[in-house]
């Protein structure tokens, strides 16, 4: 792949400390520096998950699982494979959203200003089902 050699920060600019502290925040500081191409199955399924470079990710990890590359570090047989899944689920969805706001704008009709992201409950919007008063 033309990429391998580029690491997270020469893709998606420098790292930049969020404003609290987990792991998964610390494994993604921890590769950010990293070539691409010596990601782990593990390291691509954690950026692809959290939509980091997916456009550089998406053809290495797709390779790796076409070609069975297994290195023992997913947490799950076929993390990898679902991630990627996952990954192009949201491309769709977010490719679909912008068709639908562009043929809206041509319409001239104003879209809702609320969000449109799947709920934690049944994936659903959460504009569907706010938040549970107590």
């Amino acid at each position: 792949m033309k990429s391998d050699h580029l690491s997270l920060s020469e893709i998606a600019g420098p790292w930049k400390d969020p404003s609290f502290v987990s792991g998964l925040v610390e494994r993604c500081r921890d590769v950010w520096s990293k070539p691409i191409g010596s990601f782990t199955n593990e390291d691509l399924a954690m950026c692809l998950r959290q939509t980091i470079a997916v456009s550089h990710l998406l053809p290495i990890a797709k390779q790796r699982v076409e070609k069975g590359i297994d290195d023992d570090t997913e947490m799950y047989d076929g993390e990898l494979a679902a991630a990627i899944a996952q990954a192009e689920y949201h491309a769709k969805c977010e490719s679909e959203h912008l068709r639908i706001c562009d043929l809206a704008r041509h319409l001239e009709i104003k879209m809702p200003n609320h969000s449109t992201e799947p709920s934690p409950r049944s994936g659903t919007s959460a504009a569907e089902h706010p938040p549970r008063q107590p």
